[in-house]
């Protein structure tokens, strides 16, 4: 308010603000999370990683011919790709009856939600790929490029759990804490973290068993409750963003980037704190 003169912008200047500033939004995510640095309000020791899914903007029923026409042309692209890829004649690629594309925002995909399959993104950096486990080390190679160095520990839930990534993890010699598998409220606290395997084939799955059976383990695991988990809960559930008003991968990044800058901020204001 400060800032505006107590005058409030209307939509169409925020959102042209927000398509000016596109590459610039991303940059200040990393400026006030260093001030919140300097504050005392986080450091890089323990980090935990979680996902949520946020629909595209599909506000707006794709009627329009020329929407339907360039929704095919990325269907036969993708036939045809398919069809060299295969080895076959690269001629006019069919495309599958059930073959689907969105018309609103072709970059996002469908993806399962407590509300059932709907048109989504992966909102930690932000991206179409569902699975959790495939976002793990590009989130990592992040904190390592802004810090220039990983986090001492990690915790992150069952949908990251691999042996790749408990590889990829060991090489940087960061301690992680990954569920084995999904846990139920109800669970006593001395509940089997998985079961067992006699095989030979998982040795970092059989070592991250081990330490999650440990009561040091059990403990440094349920930190994501107190992290990552209420992040997404305030976002979605206190301020009721559930929906991106964007469209387009890279719009939709700096829209994620410029949500948490609200959020870190916020925080920073609340705490009543001012950086060294």
């Amino acid at each position: 308010m400060v800032l505006t003169g107590r005058a409030t912008p209307d939509y169409q200047t925020i959102g042209e603000f927000r398509q000016r500033f596109t590459k610039d939004i991303a940059g200040l995510f990393v400026q006030e999370l260093s001030l919140c640095q300097e504050a005392g309000l986080v450091r890089l020791g323990h980090i935990s990683l979680d996902g949520t899914k946020l629909r595209e903007d599909g506000k707006v029923i794709a009627e329009k011919l020329g929407r339907i026409k360039e929704g095919k042309a990325r269907l036969e692209e993708l036939a045809h790709a398919r069809a060299v890829a295969e080895g076959k004649a690269p001629g006019p690629a069919e495309v599958p009856a059930r073959a689907q594309t969105n018309f609103t925002d072709p970059d996002s995909r469908i993806m399962k939600t407590p509300d059932g399959f709907q048109q989504c993104y992966n909102a930690q950096e932000v991206s179409a790929a569902p699975p959790d486990v495939q976002r793990l080390v590009p989130m990592l190679e992040q904190i390592v490029a802004l810090n220039g160095e990983a986090p001492r520990e990690l915790s992150v839930d069952a949908g990251y759990a691999s042996e790749a990534n408990f590889s990829a993890l060991s090489e940087v010699n960061v301690t992680a804490y990954i569920a084995l598998r999904r846990y139920h409220h109800d669970e006593p606290p001395g509940a089997d973290p998985a079961p067992a395997h006699s095989s030979g084939r998982w040795p970092e799955r059989r070592a991250m068993r081990e330490r999650l059976a440990t009561a040091d383990g059990k403990a440094r695991y349920k930190l994501r409750k107190q992290t990552v988990e209420p992040v997404f809960g305030q976002i979605k559930a206190a301020r009721g963003f559930r929906q991106f008003l964007r469209r387009g991968l890279p719009s939709v990044q700096a829209e994620w980037a410029m949500l948490c800058t609200v959020h870190n901020l916020l925080k920073l204001h609340q705490a009543g704190l001012k950086p060294a």
